[in-house]
């Protein structure tokens, strides 16, 4: 009962490394979050969200309803928006050096490689604005909720604690799927939000090994330098080496 219409845990290692790939590739390629979750979406057992089931005819059909559109795009976009920062420096830095090579080899055919960067980045940058506002549209709605539940939007580990009824445990359920690193809703900033911790970590260990390639070439640049003159003074002294 506690696991009806939901995904249940894996035990053995190969359900999990499998269950592992078809999630990371549905992350990879974008697959929507409802999409994902049509199991679970389509469930009725749920806390508070409306649904309605029809068969007829010999078909199924579901409609299933939001609190707002907000909250369906952000539920239908859950955590993408950590993958767009990575996503939009990568296509920059790509599409940046294509046009730079273009210029260089003055050669204009070359400059249409570049051509899908030129169009697809400002897109997806649109995207990334539009649902940095979305989540803010939705963070303002689990507040004034919260409110009118009578609970604390301020402390949401309390909240946690002492939710109760169905609306409750149904906010708290959506807290923790989009906002779960804010402890305090009313403090959240749309600039942490446009930049993950997540994407400042991977960002790090780009860094990190930038920089300790630079160095391990810089030793054996020096190692090579060394050698040669040490061959160069016992050349000088009649030495075989």
């Amino acid at each position: 009962q506690n696991h009806a219409g939901d995904l249940l845990k894996v035990k053995s290692f190969s359900n999990r490394l499998k269950t592992f790939m078809a999630m990371w590739t549905f992350n990879f390629v974008q697959v929507p979050t409802i999409a994902k979750n049509l199991v679970v979406t389509l469930h009725p057992q749920t806390n508070v969200q409306g649904k309605v089931a029809v068969k007829a005819n010999g078909a199924r059909m579901w409609l299933v309803g939001w609190a707002s559109e907000e909250q369906y795009r952000c539920d239908d976009q859950a955590s993408l928006h950590k993958l767009f920062p990575g996503i939009l420096l990568s296509r920059f830095a790509l599409t940046a050096i294509k046009i730079y090579l273009a210029h260089r080899m003055g050669n204009i055919e070359n400059l249409f490689l570049a051509a899908s960067g030129i169009v697809l980045w400002p897109l997806q940058m649109w995207a990334f604005i539009k649902l940095l506002r979305d989540r803010d549209g939705y963070r303002n709605l689990l507040v004034k909720q919260a409110r009118t539940l009578g609970l604390d939007p301020t402390s949401l580990t309390r909240t946690v604690q002492n939710a109760r009824s169905p609306e409750e445990r149904g906010l708290v359920k959506n807290w923790e799927m989009h906002f779960k690193q804010y402890e305090n809703l009313e403090d959240f900033s749309k600039a942490a939000d446009a930049a993950a911790k997540s994407f400042w970590v991977v960002l790090a260990i780009l860094a990190a090994c930038n920089f300790g390639m630079d160095v391990a070439l810089f030793i054996y640049r020096a190692l090579v330098e060394v050698h040669q003159r040490h061959v160069q003074v016992h050349a000088q002294d009649g030495v075989q080496i």
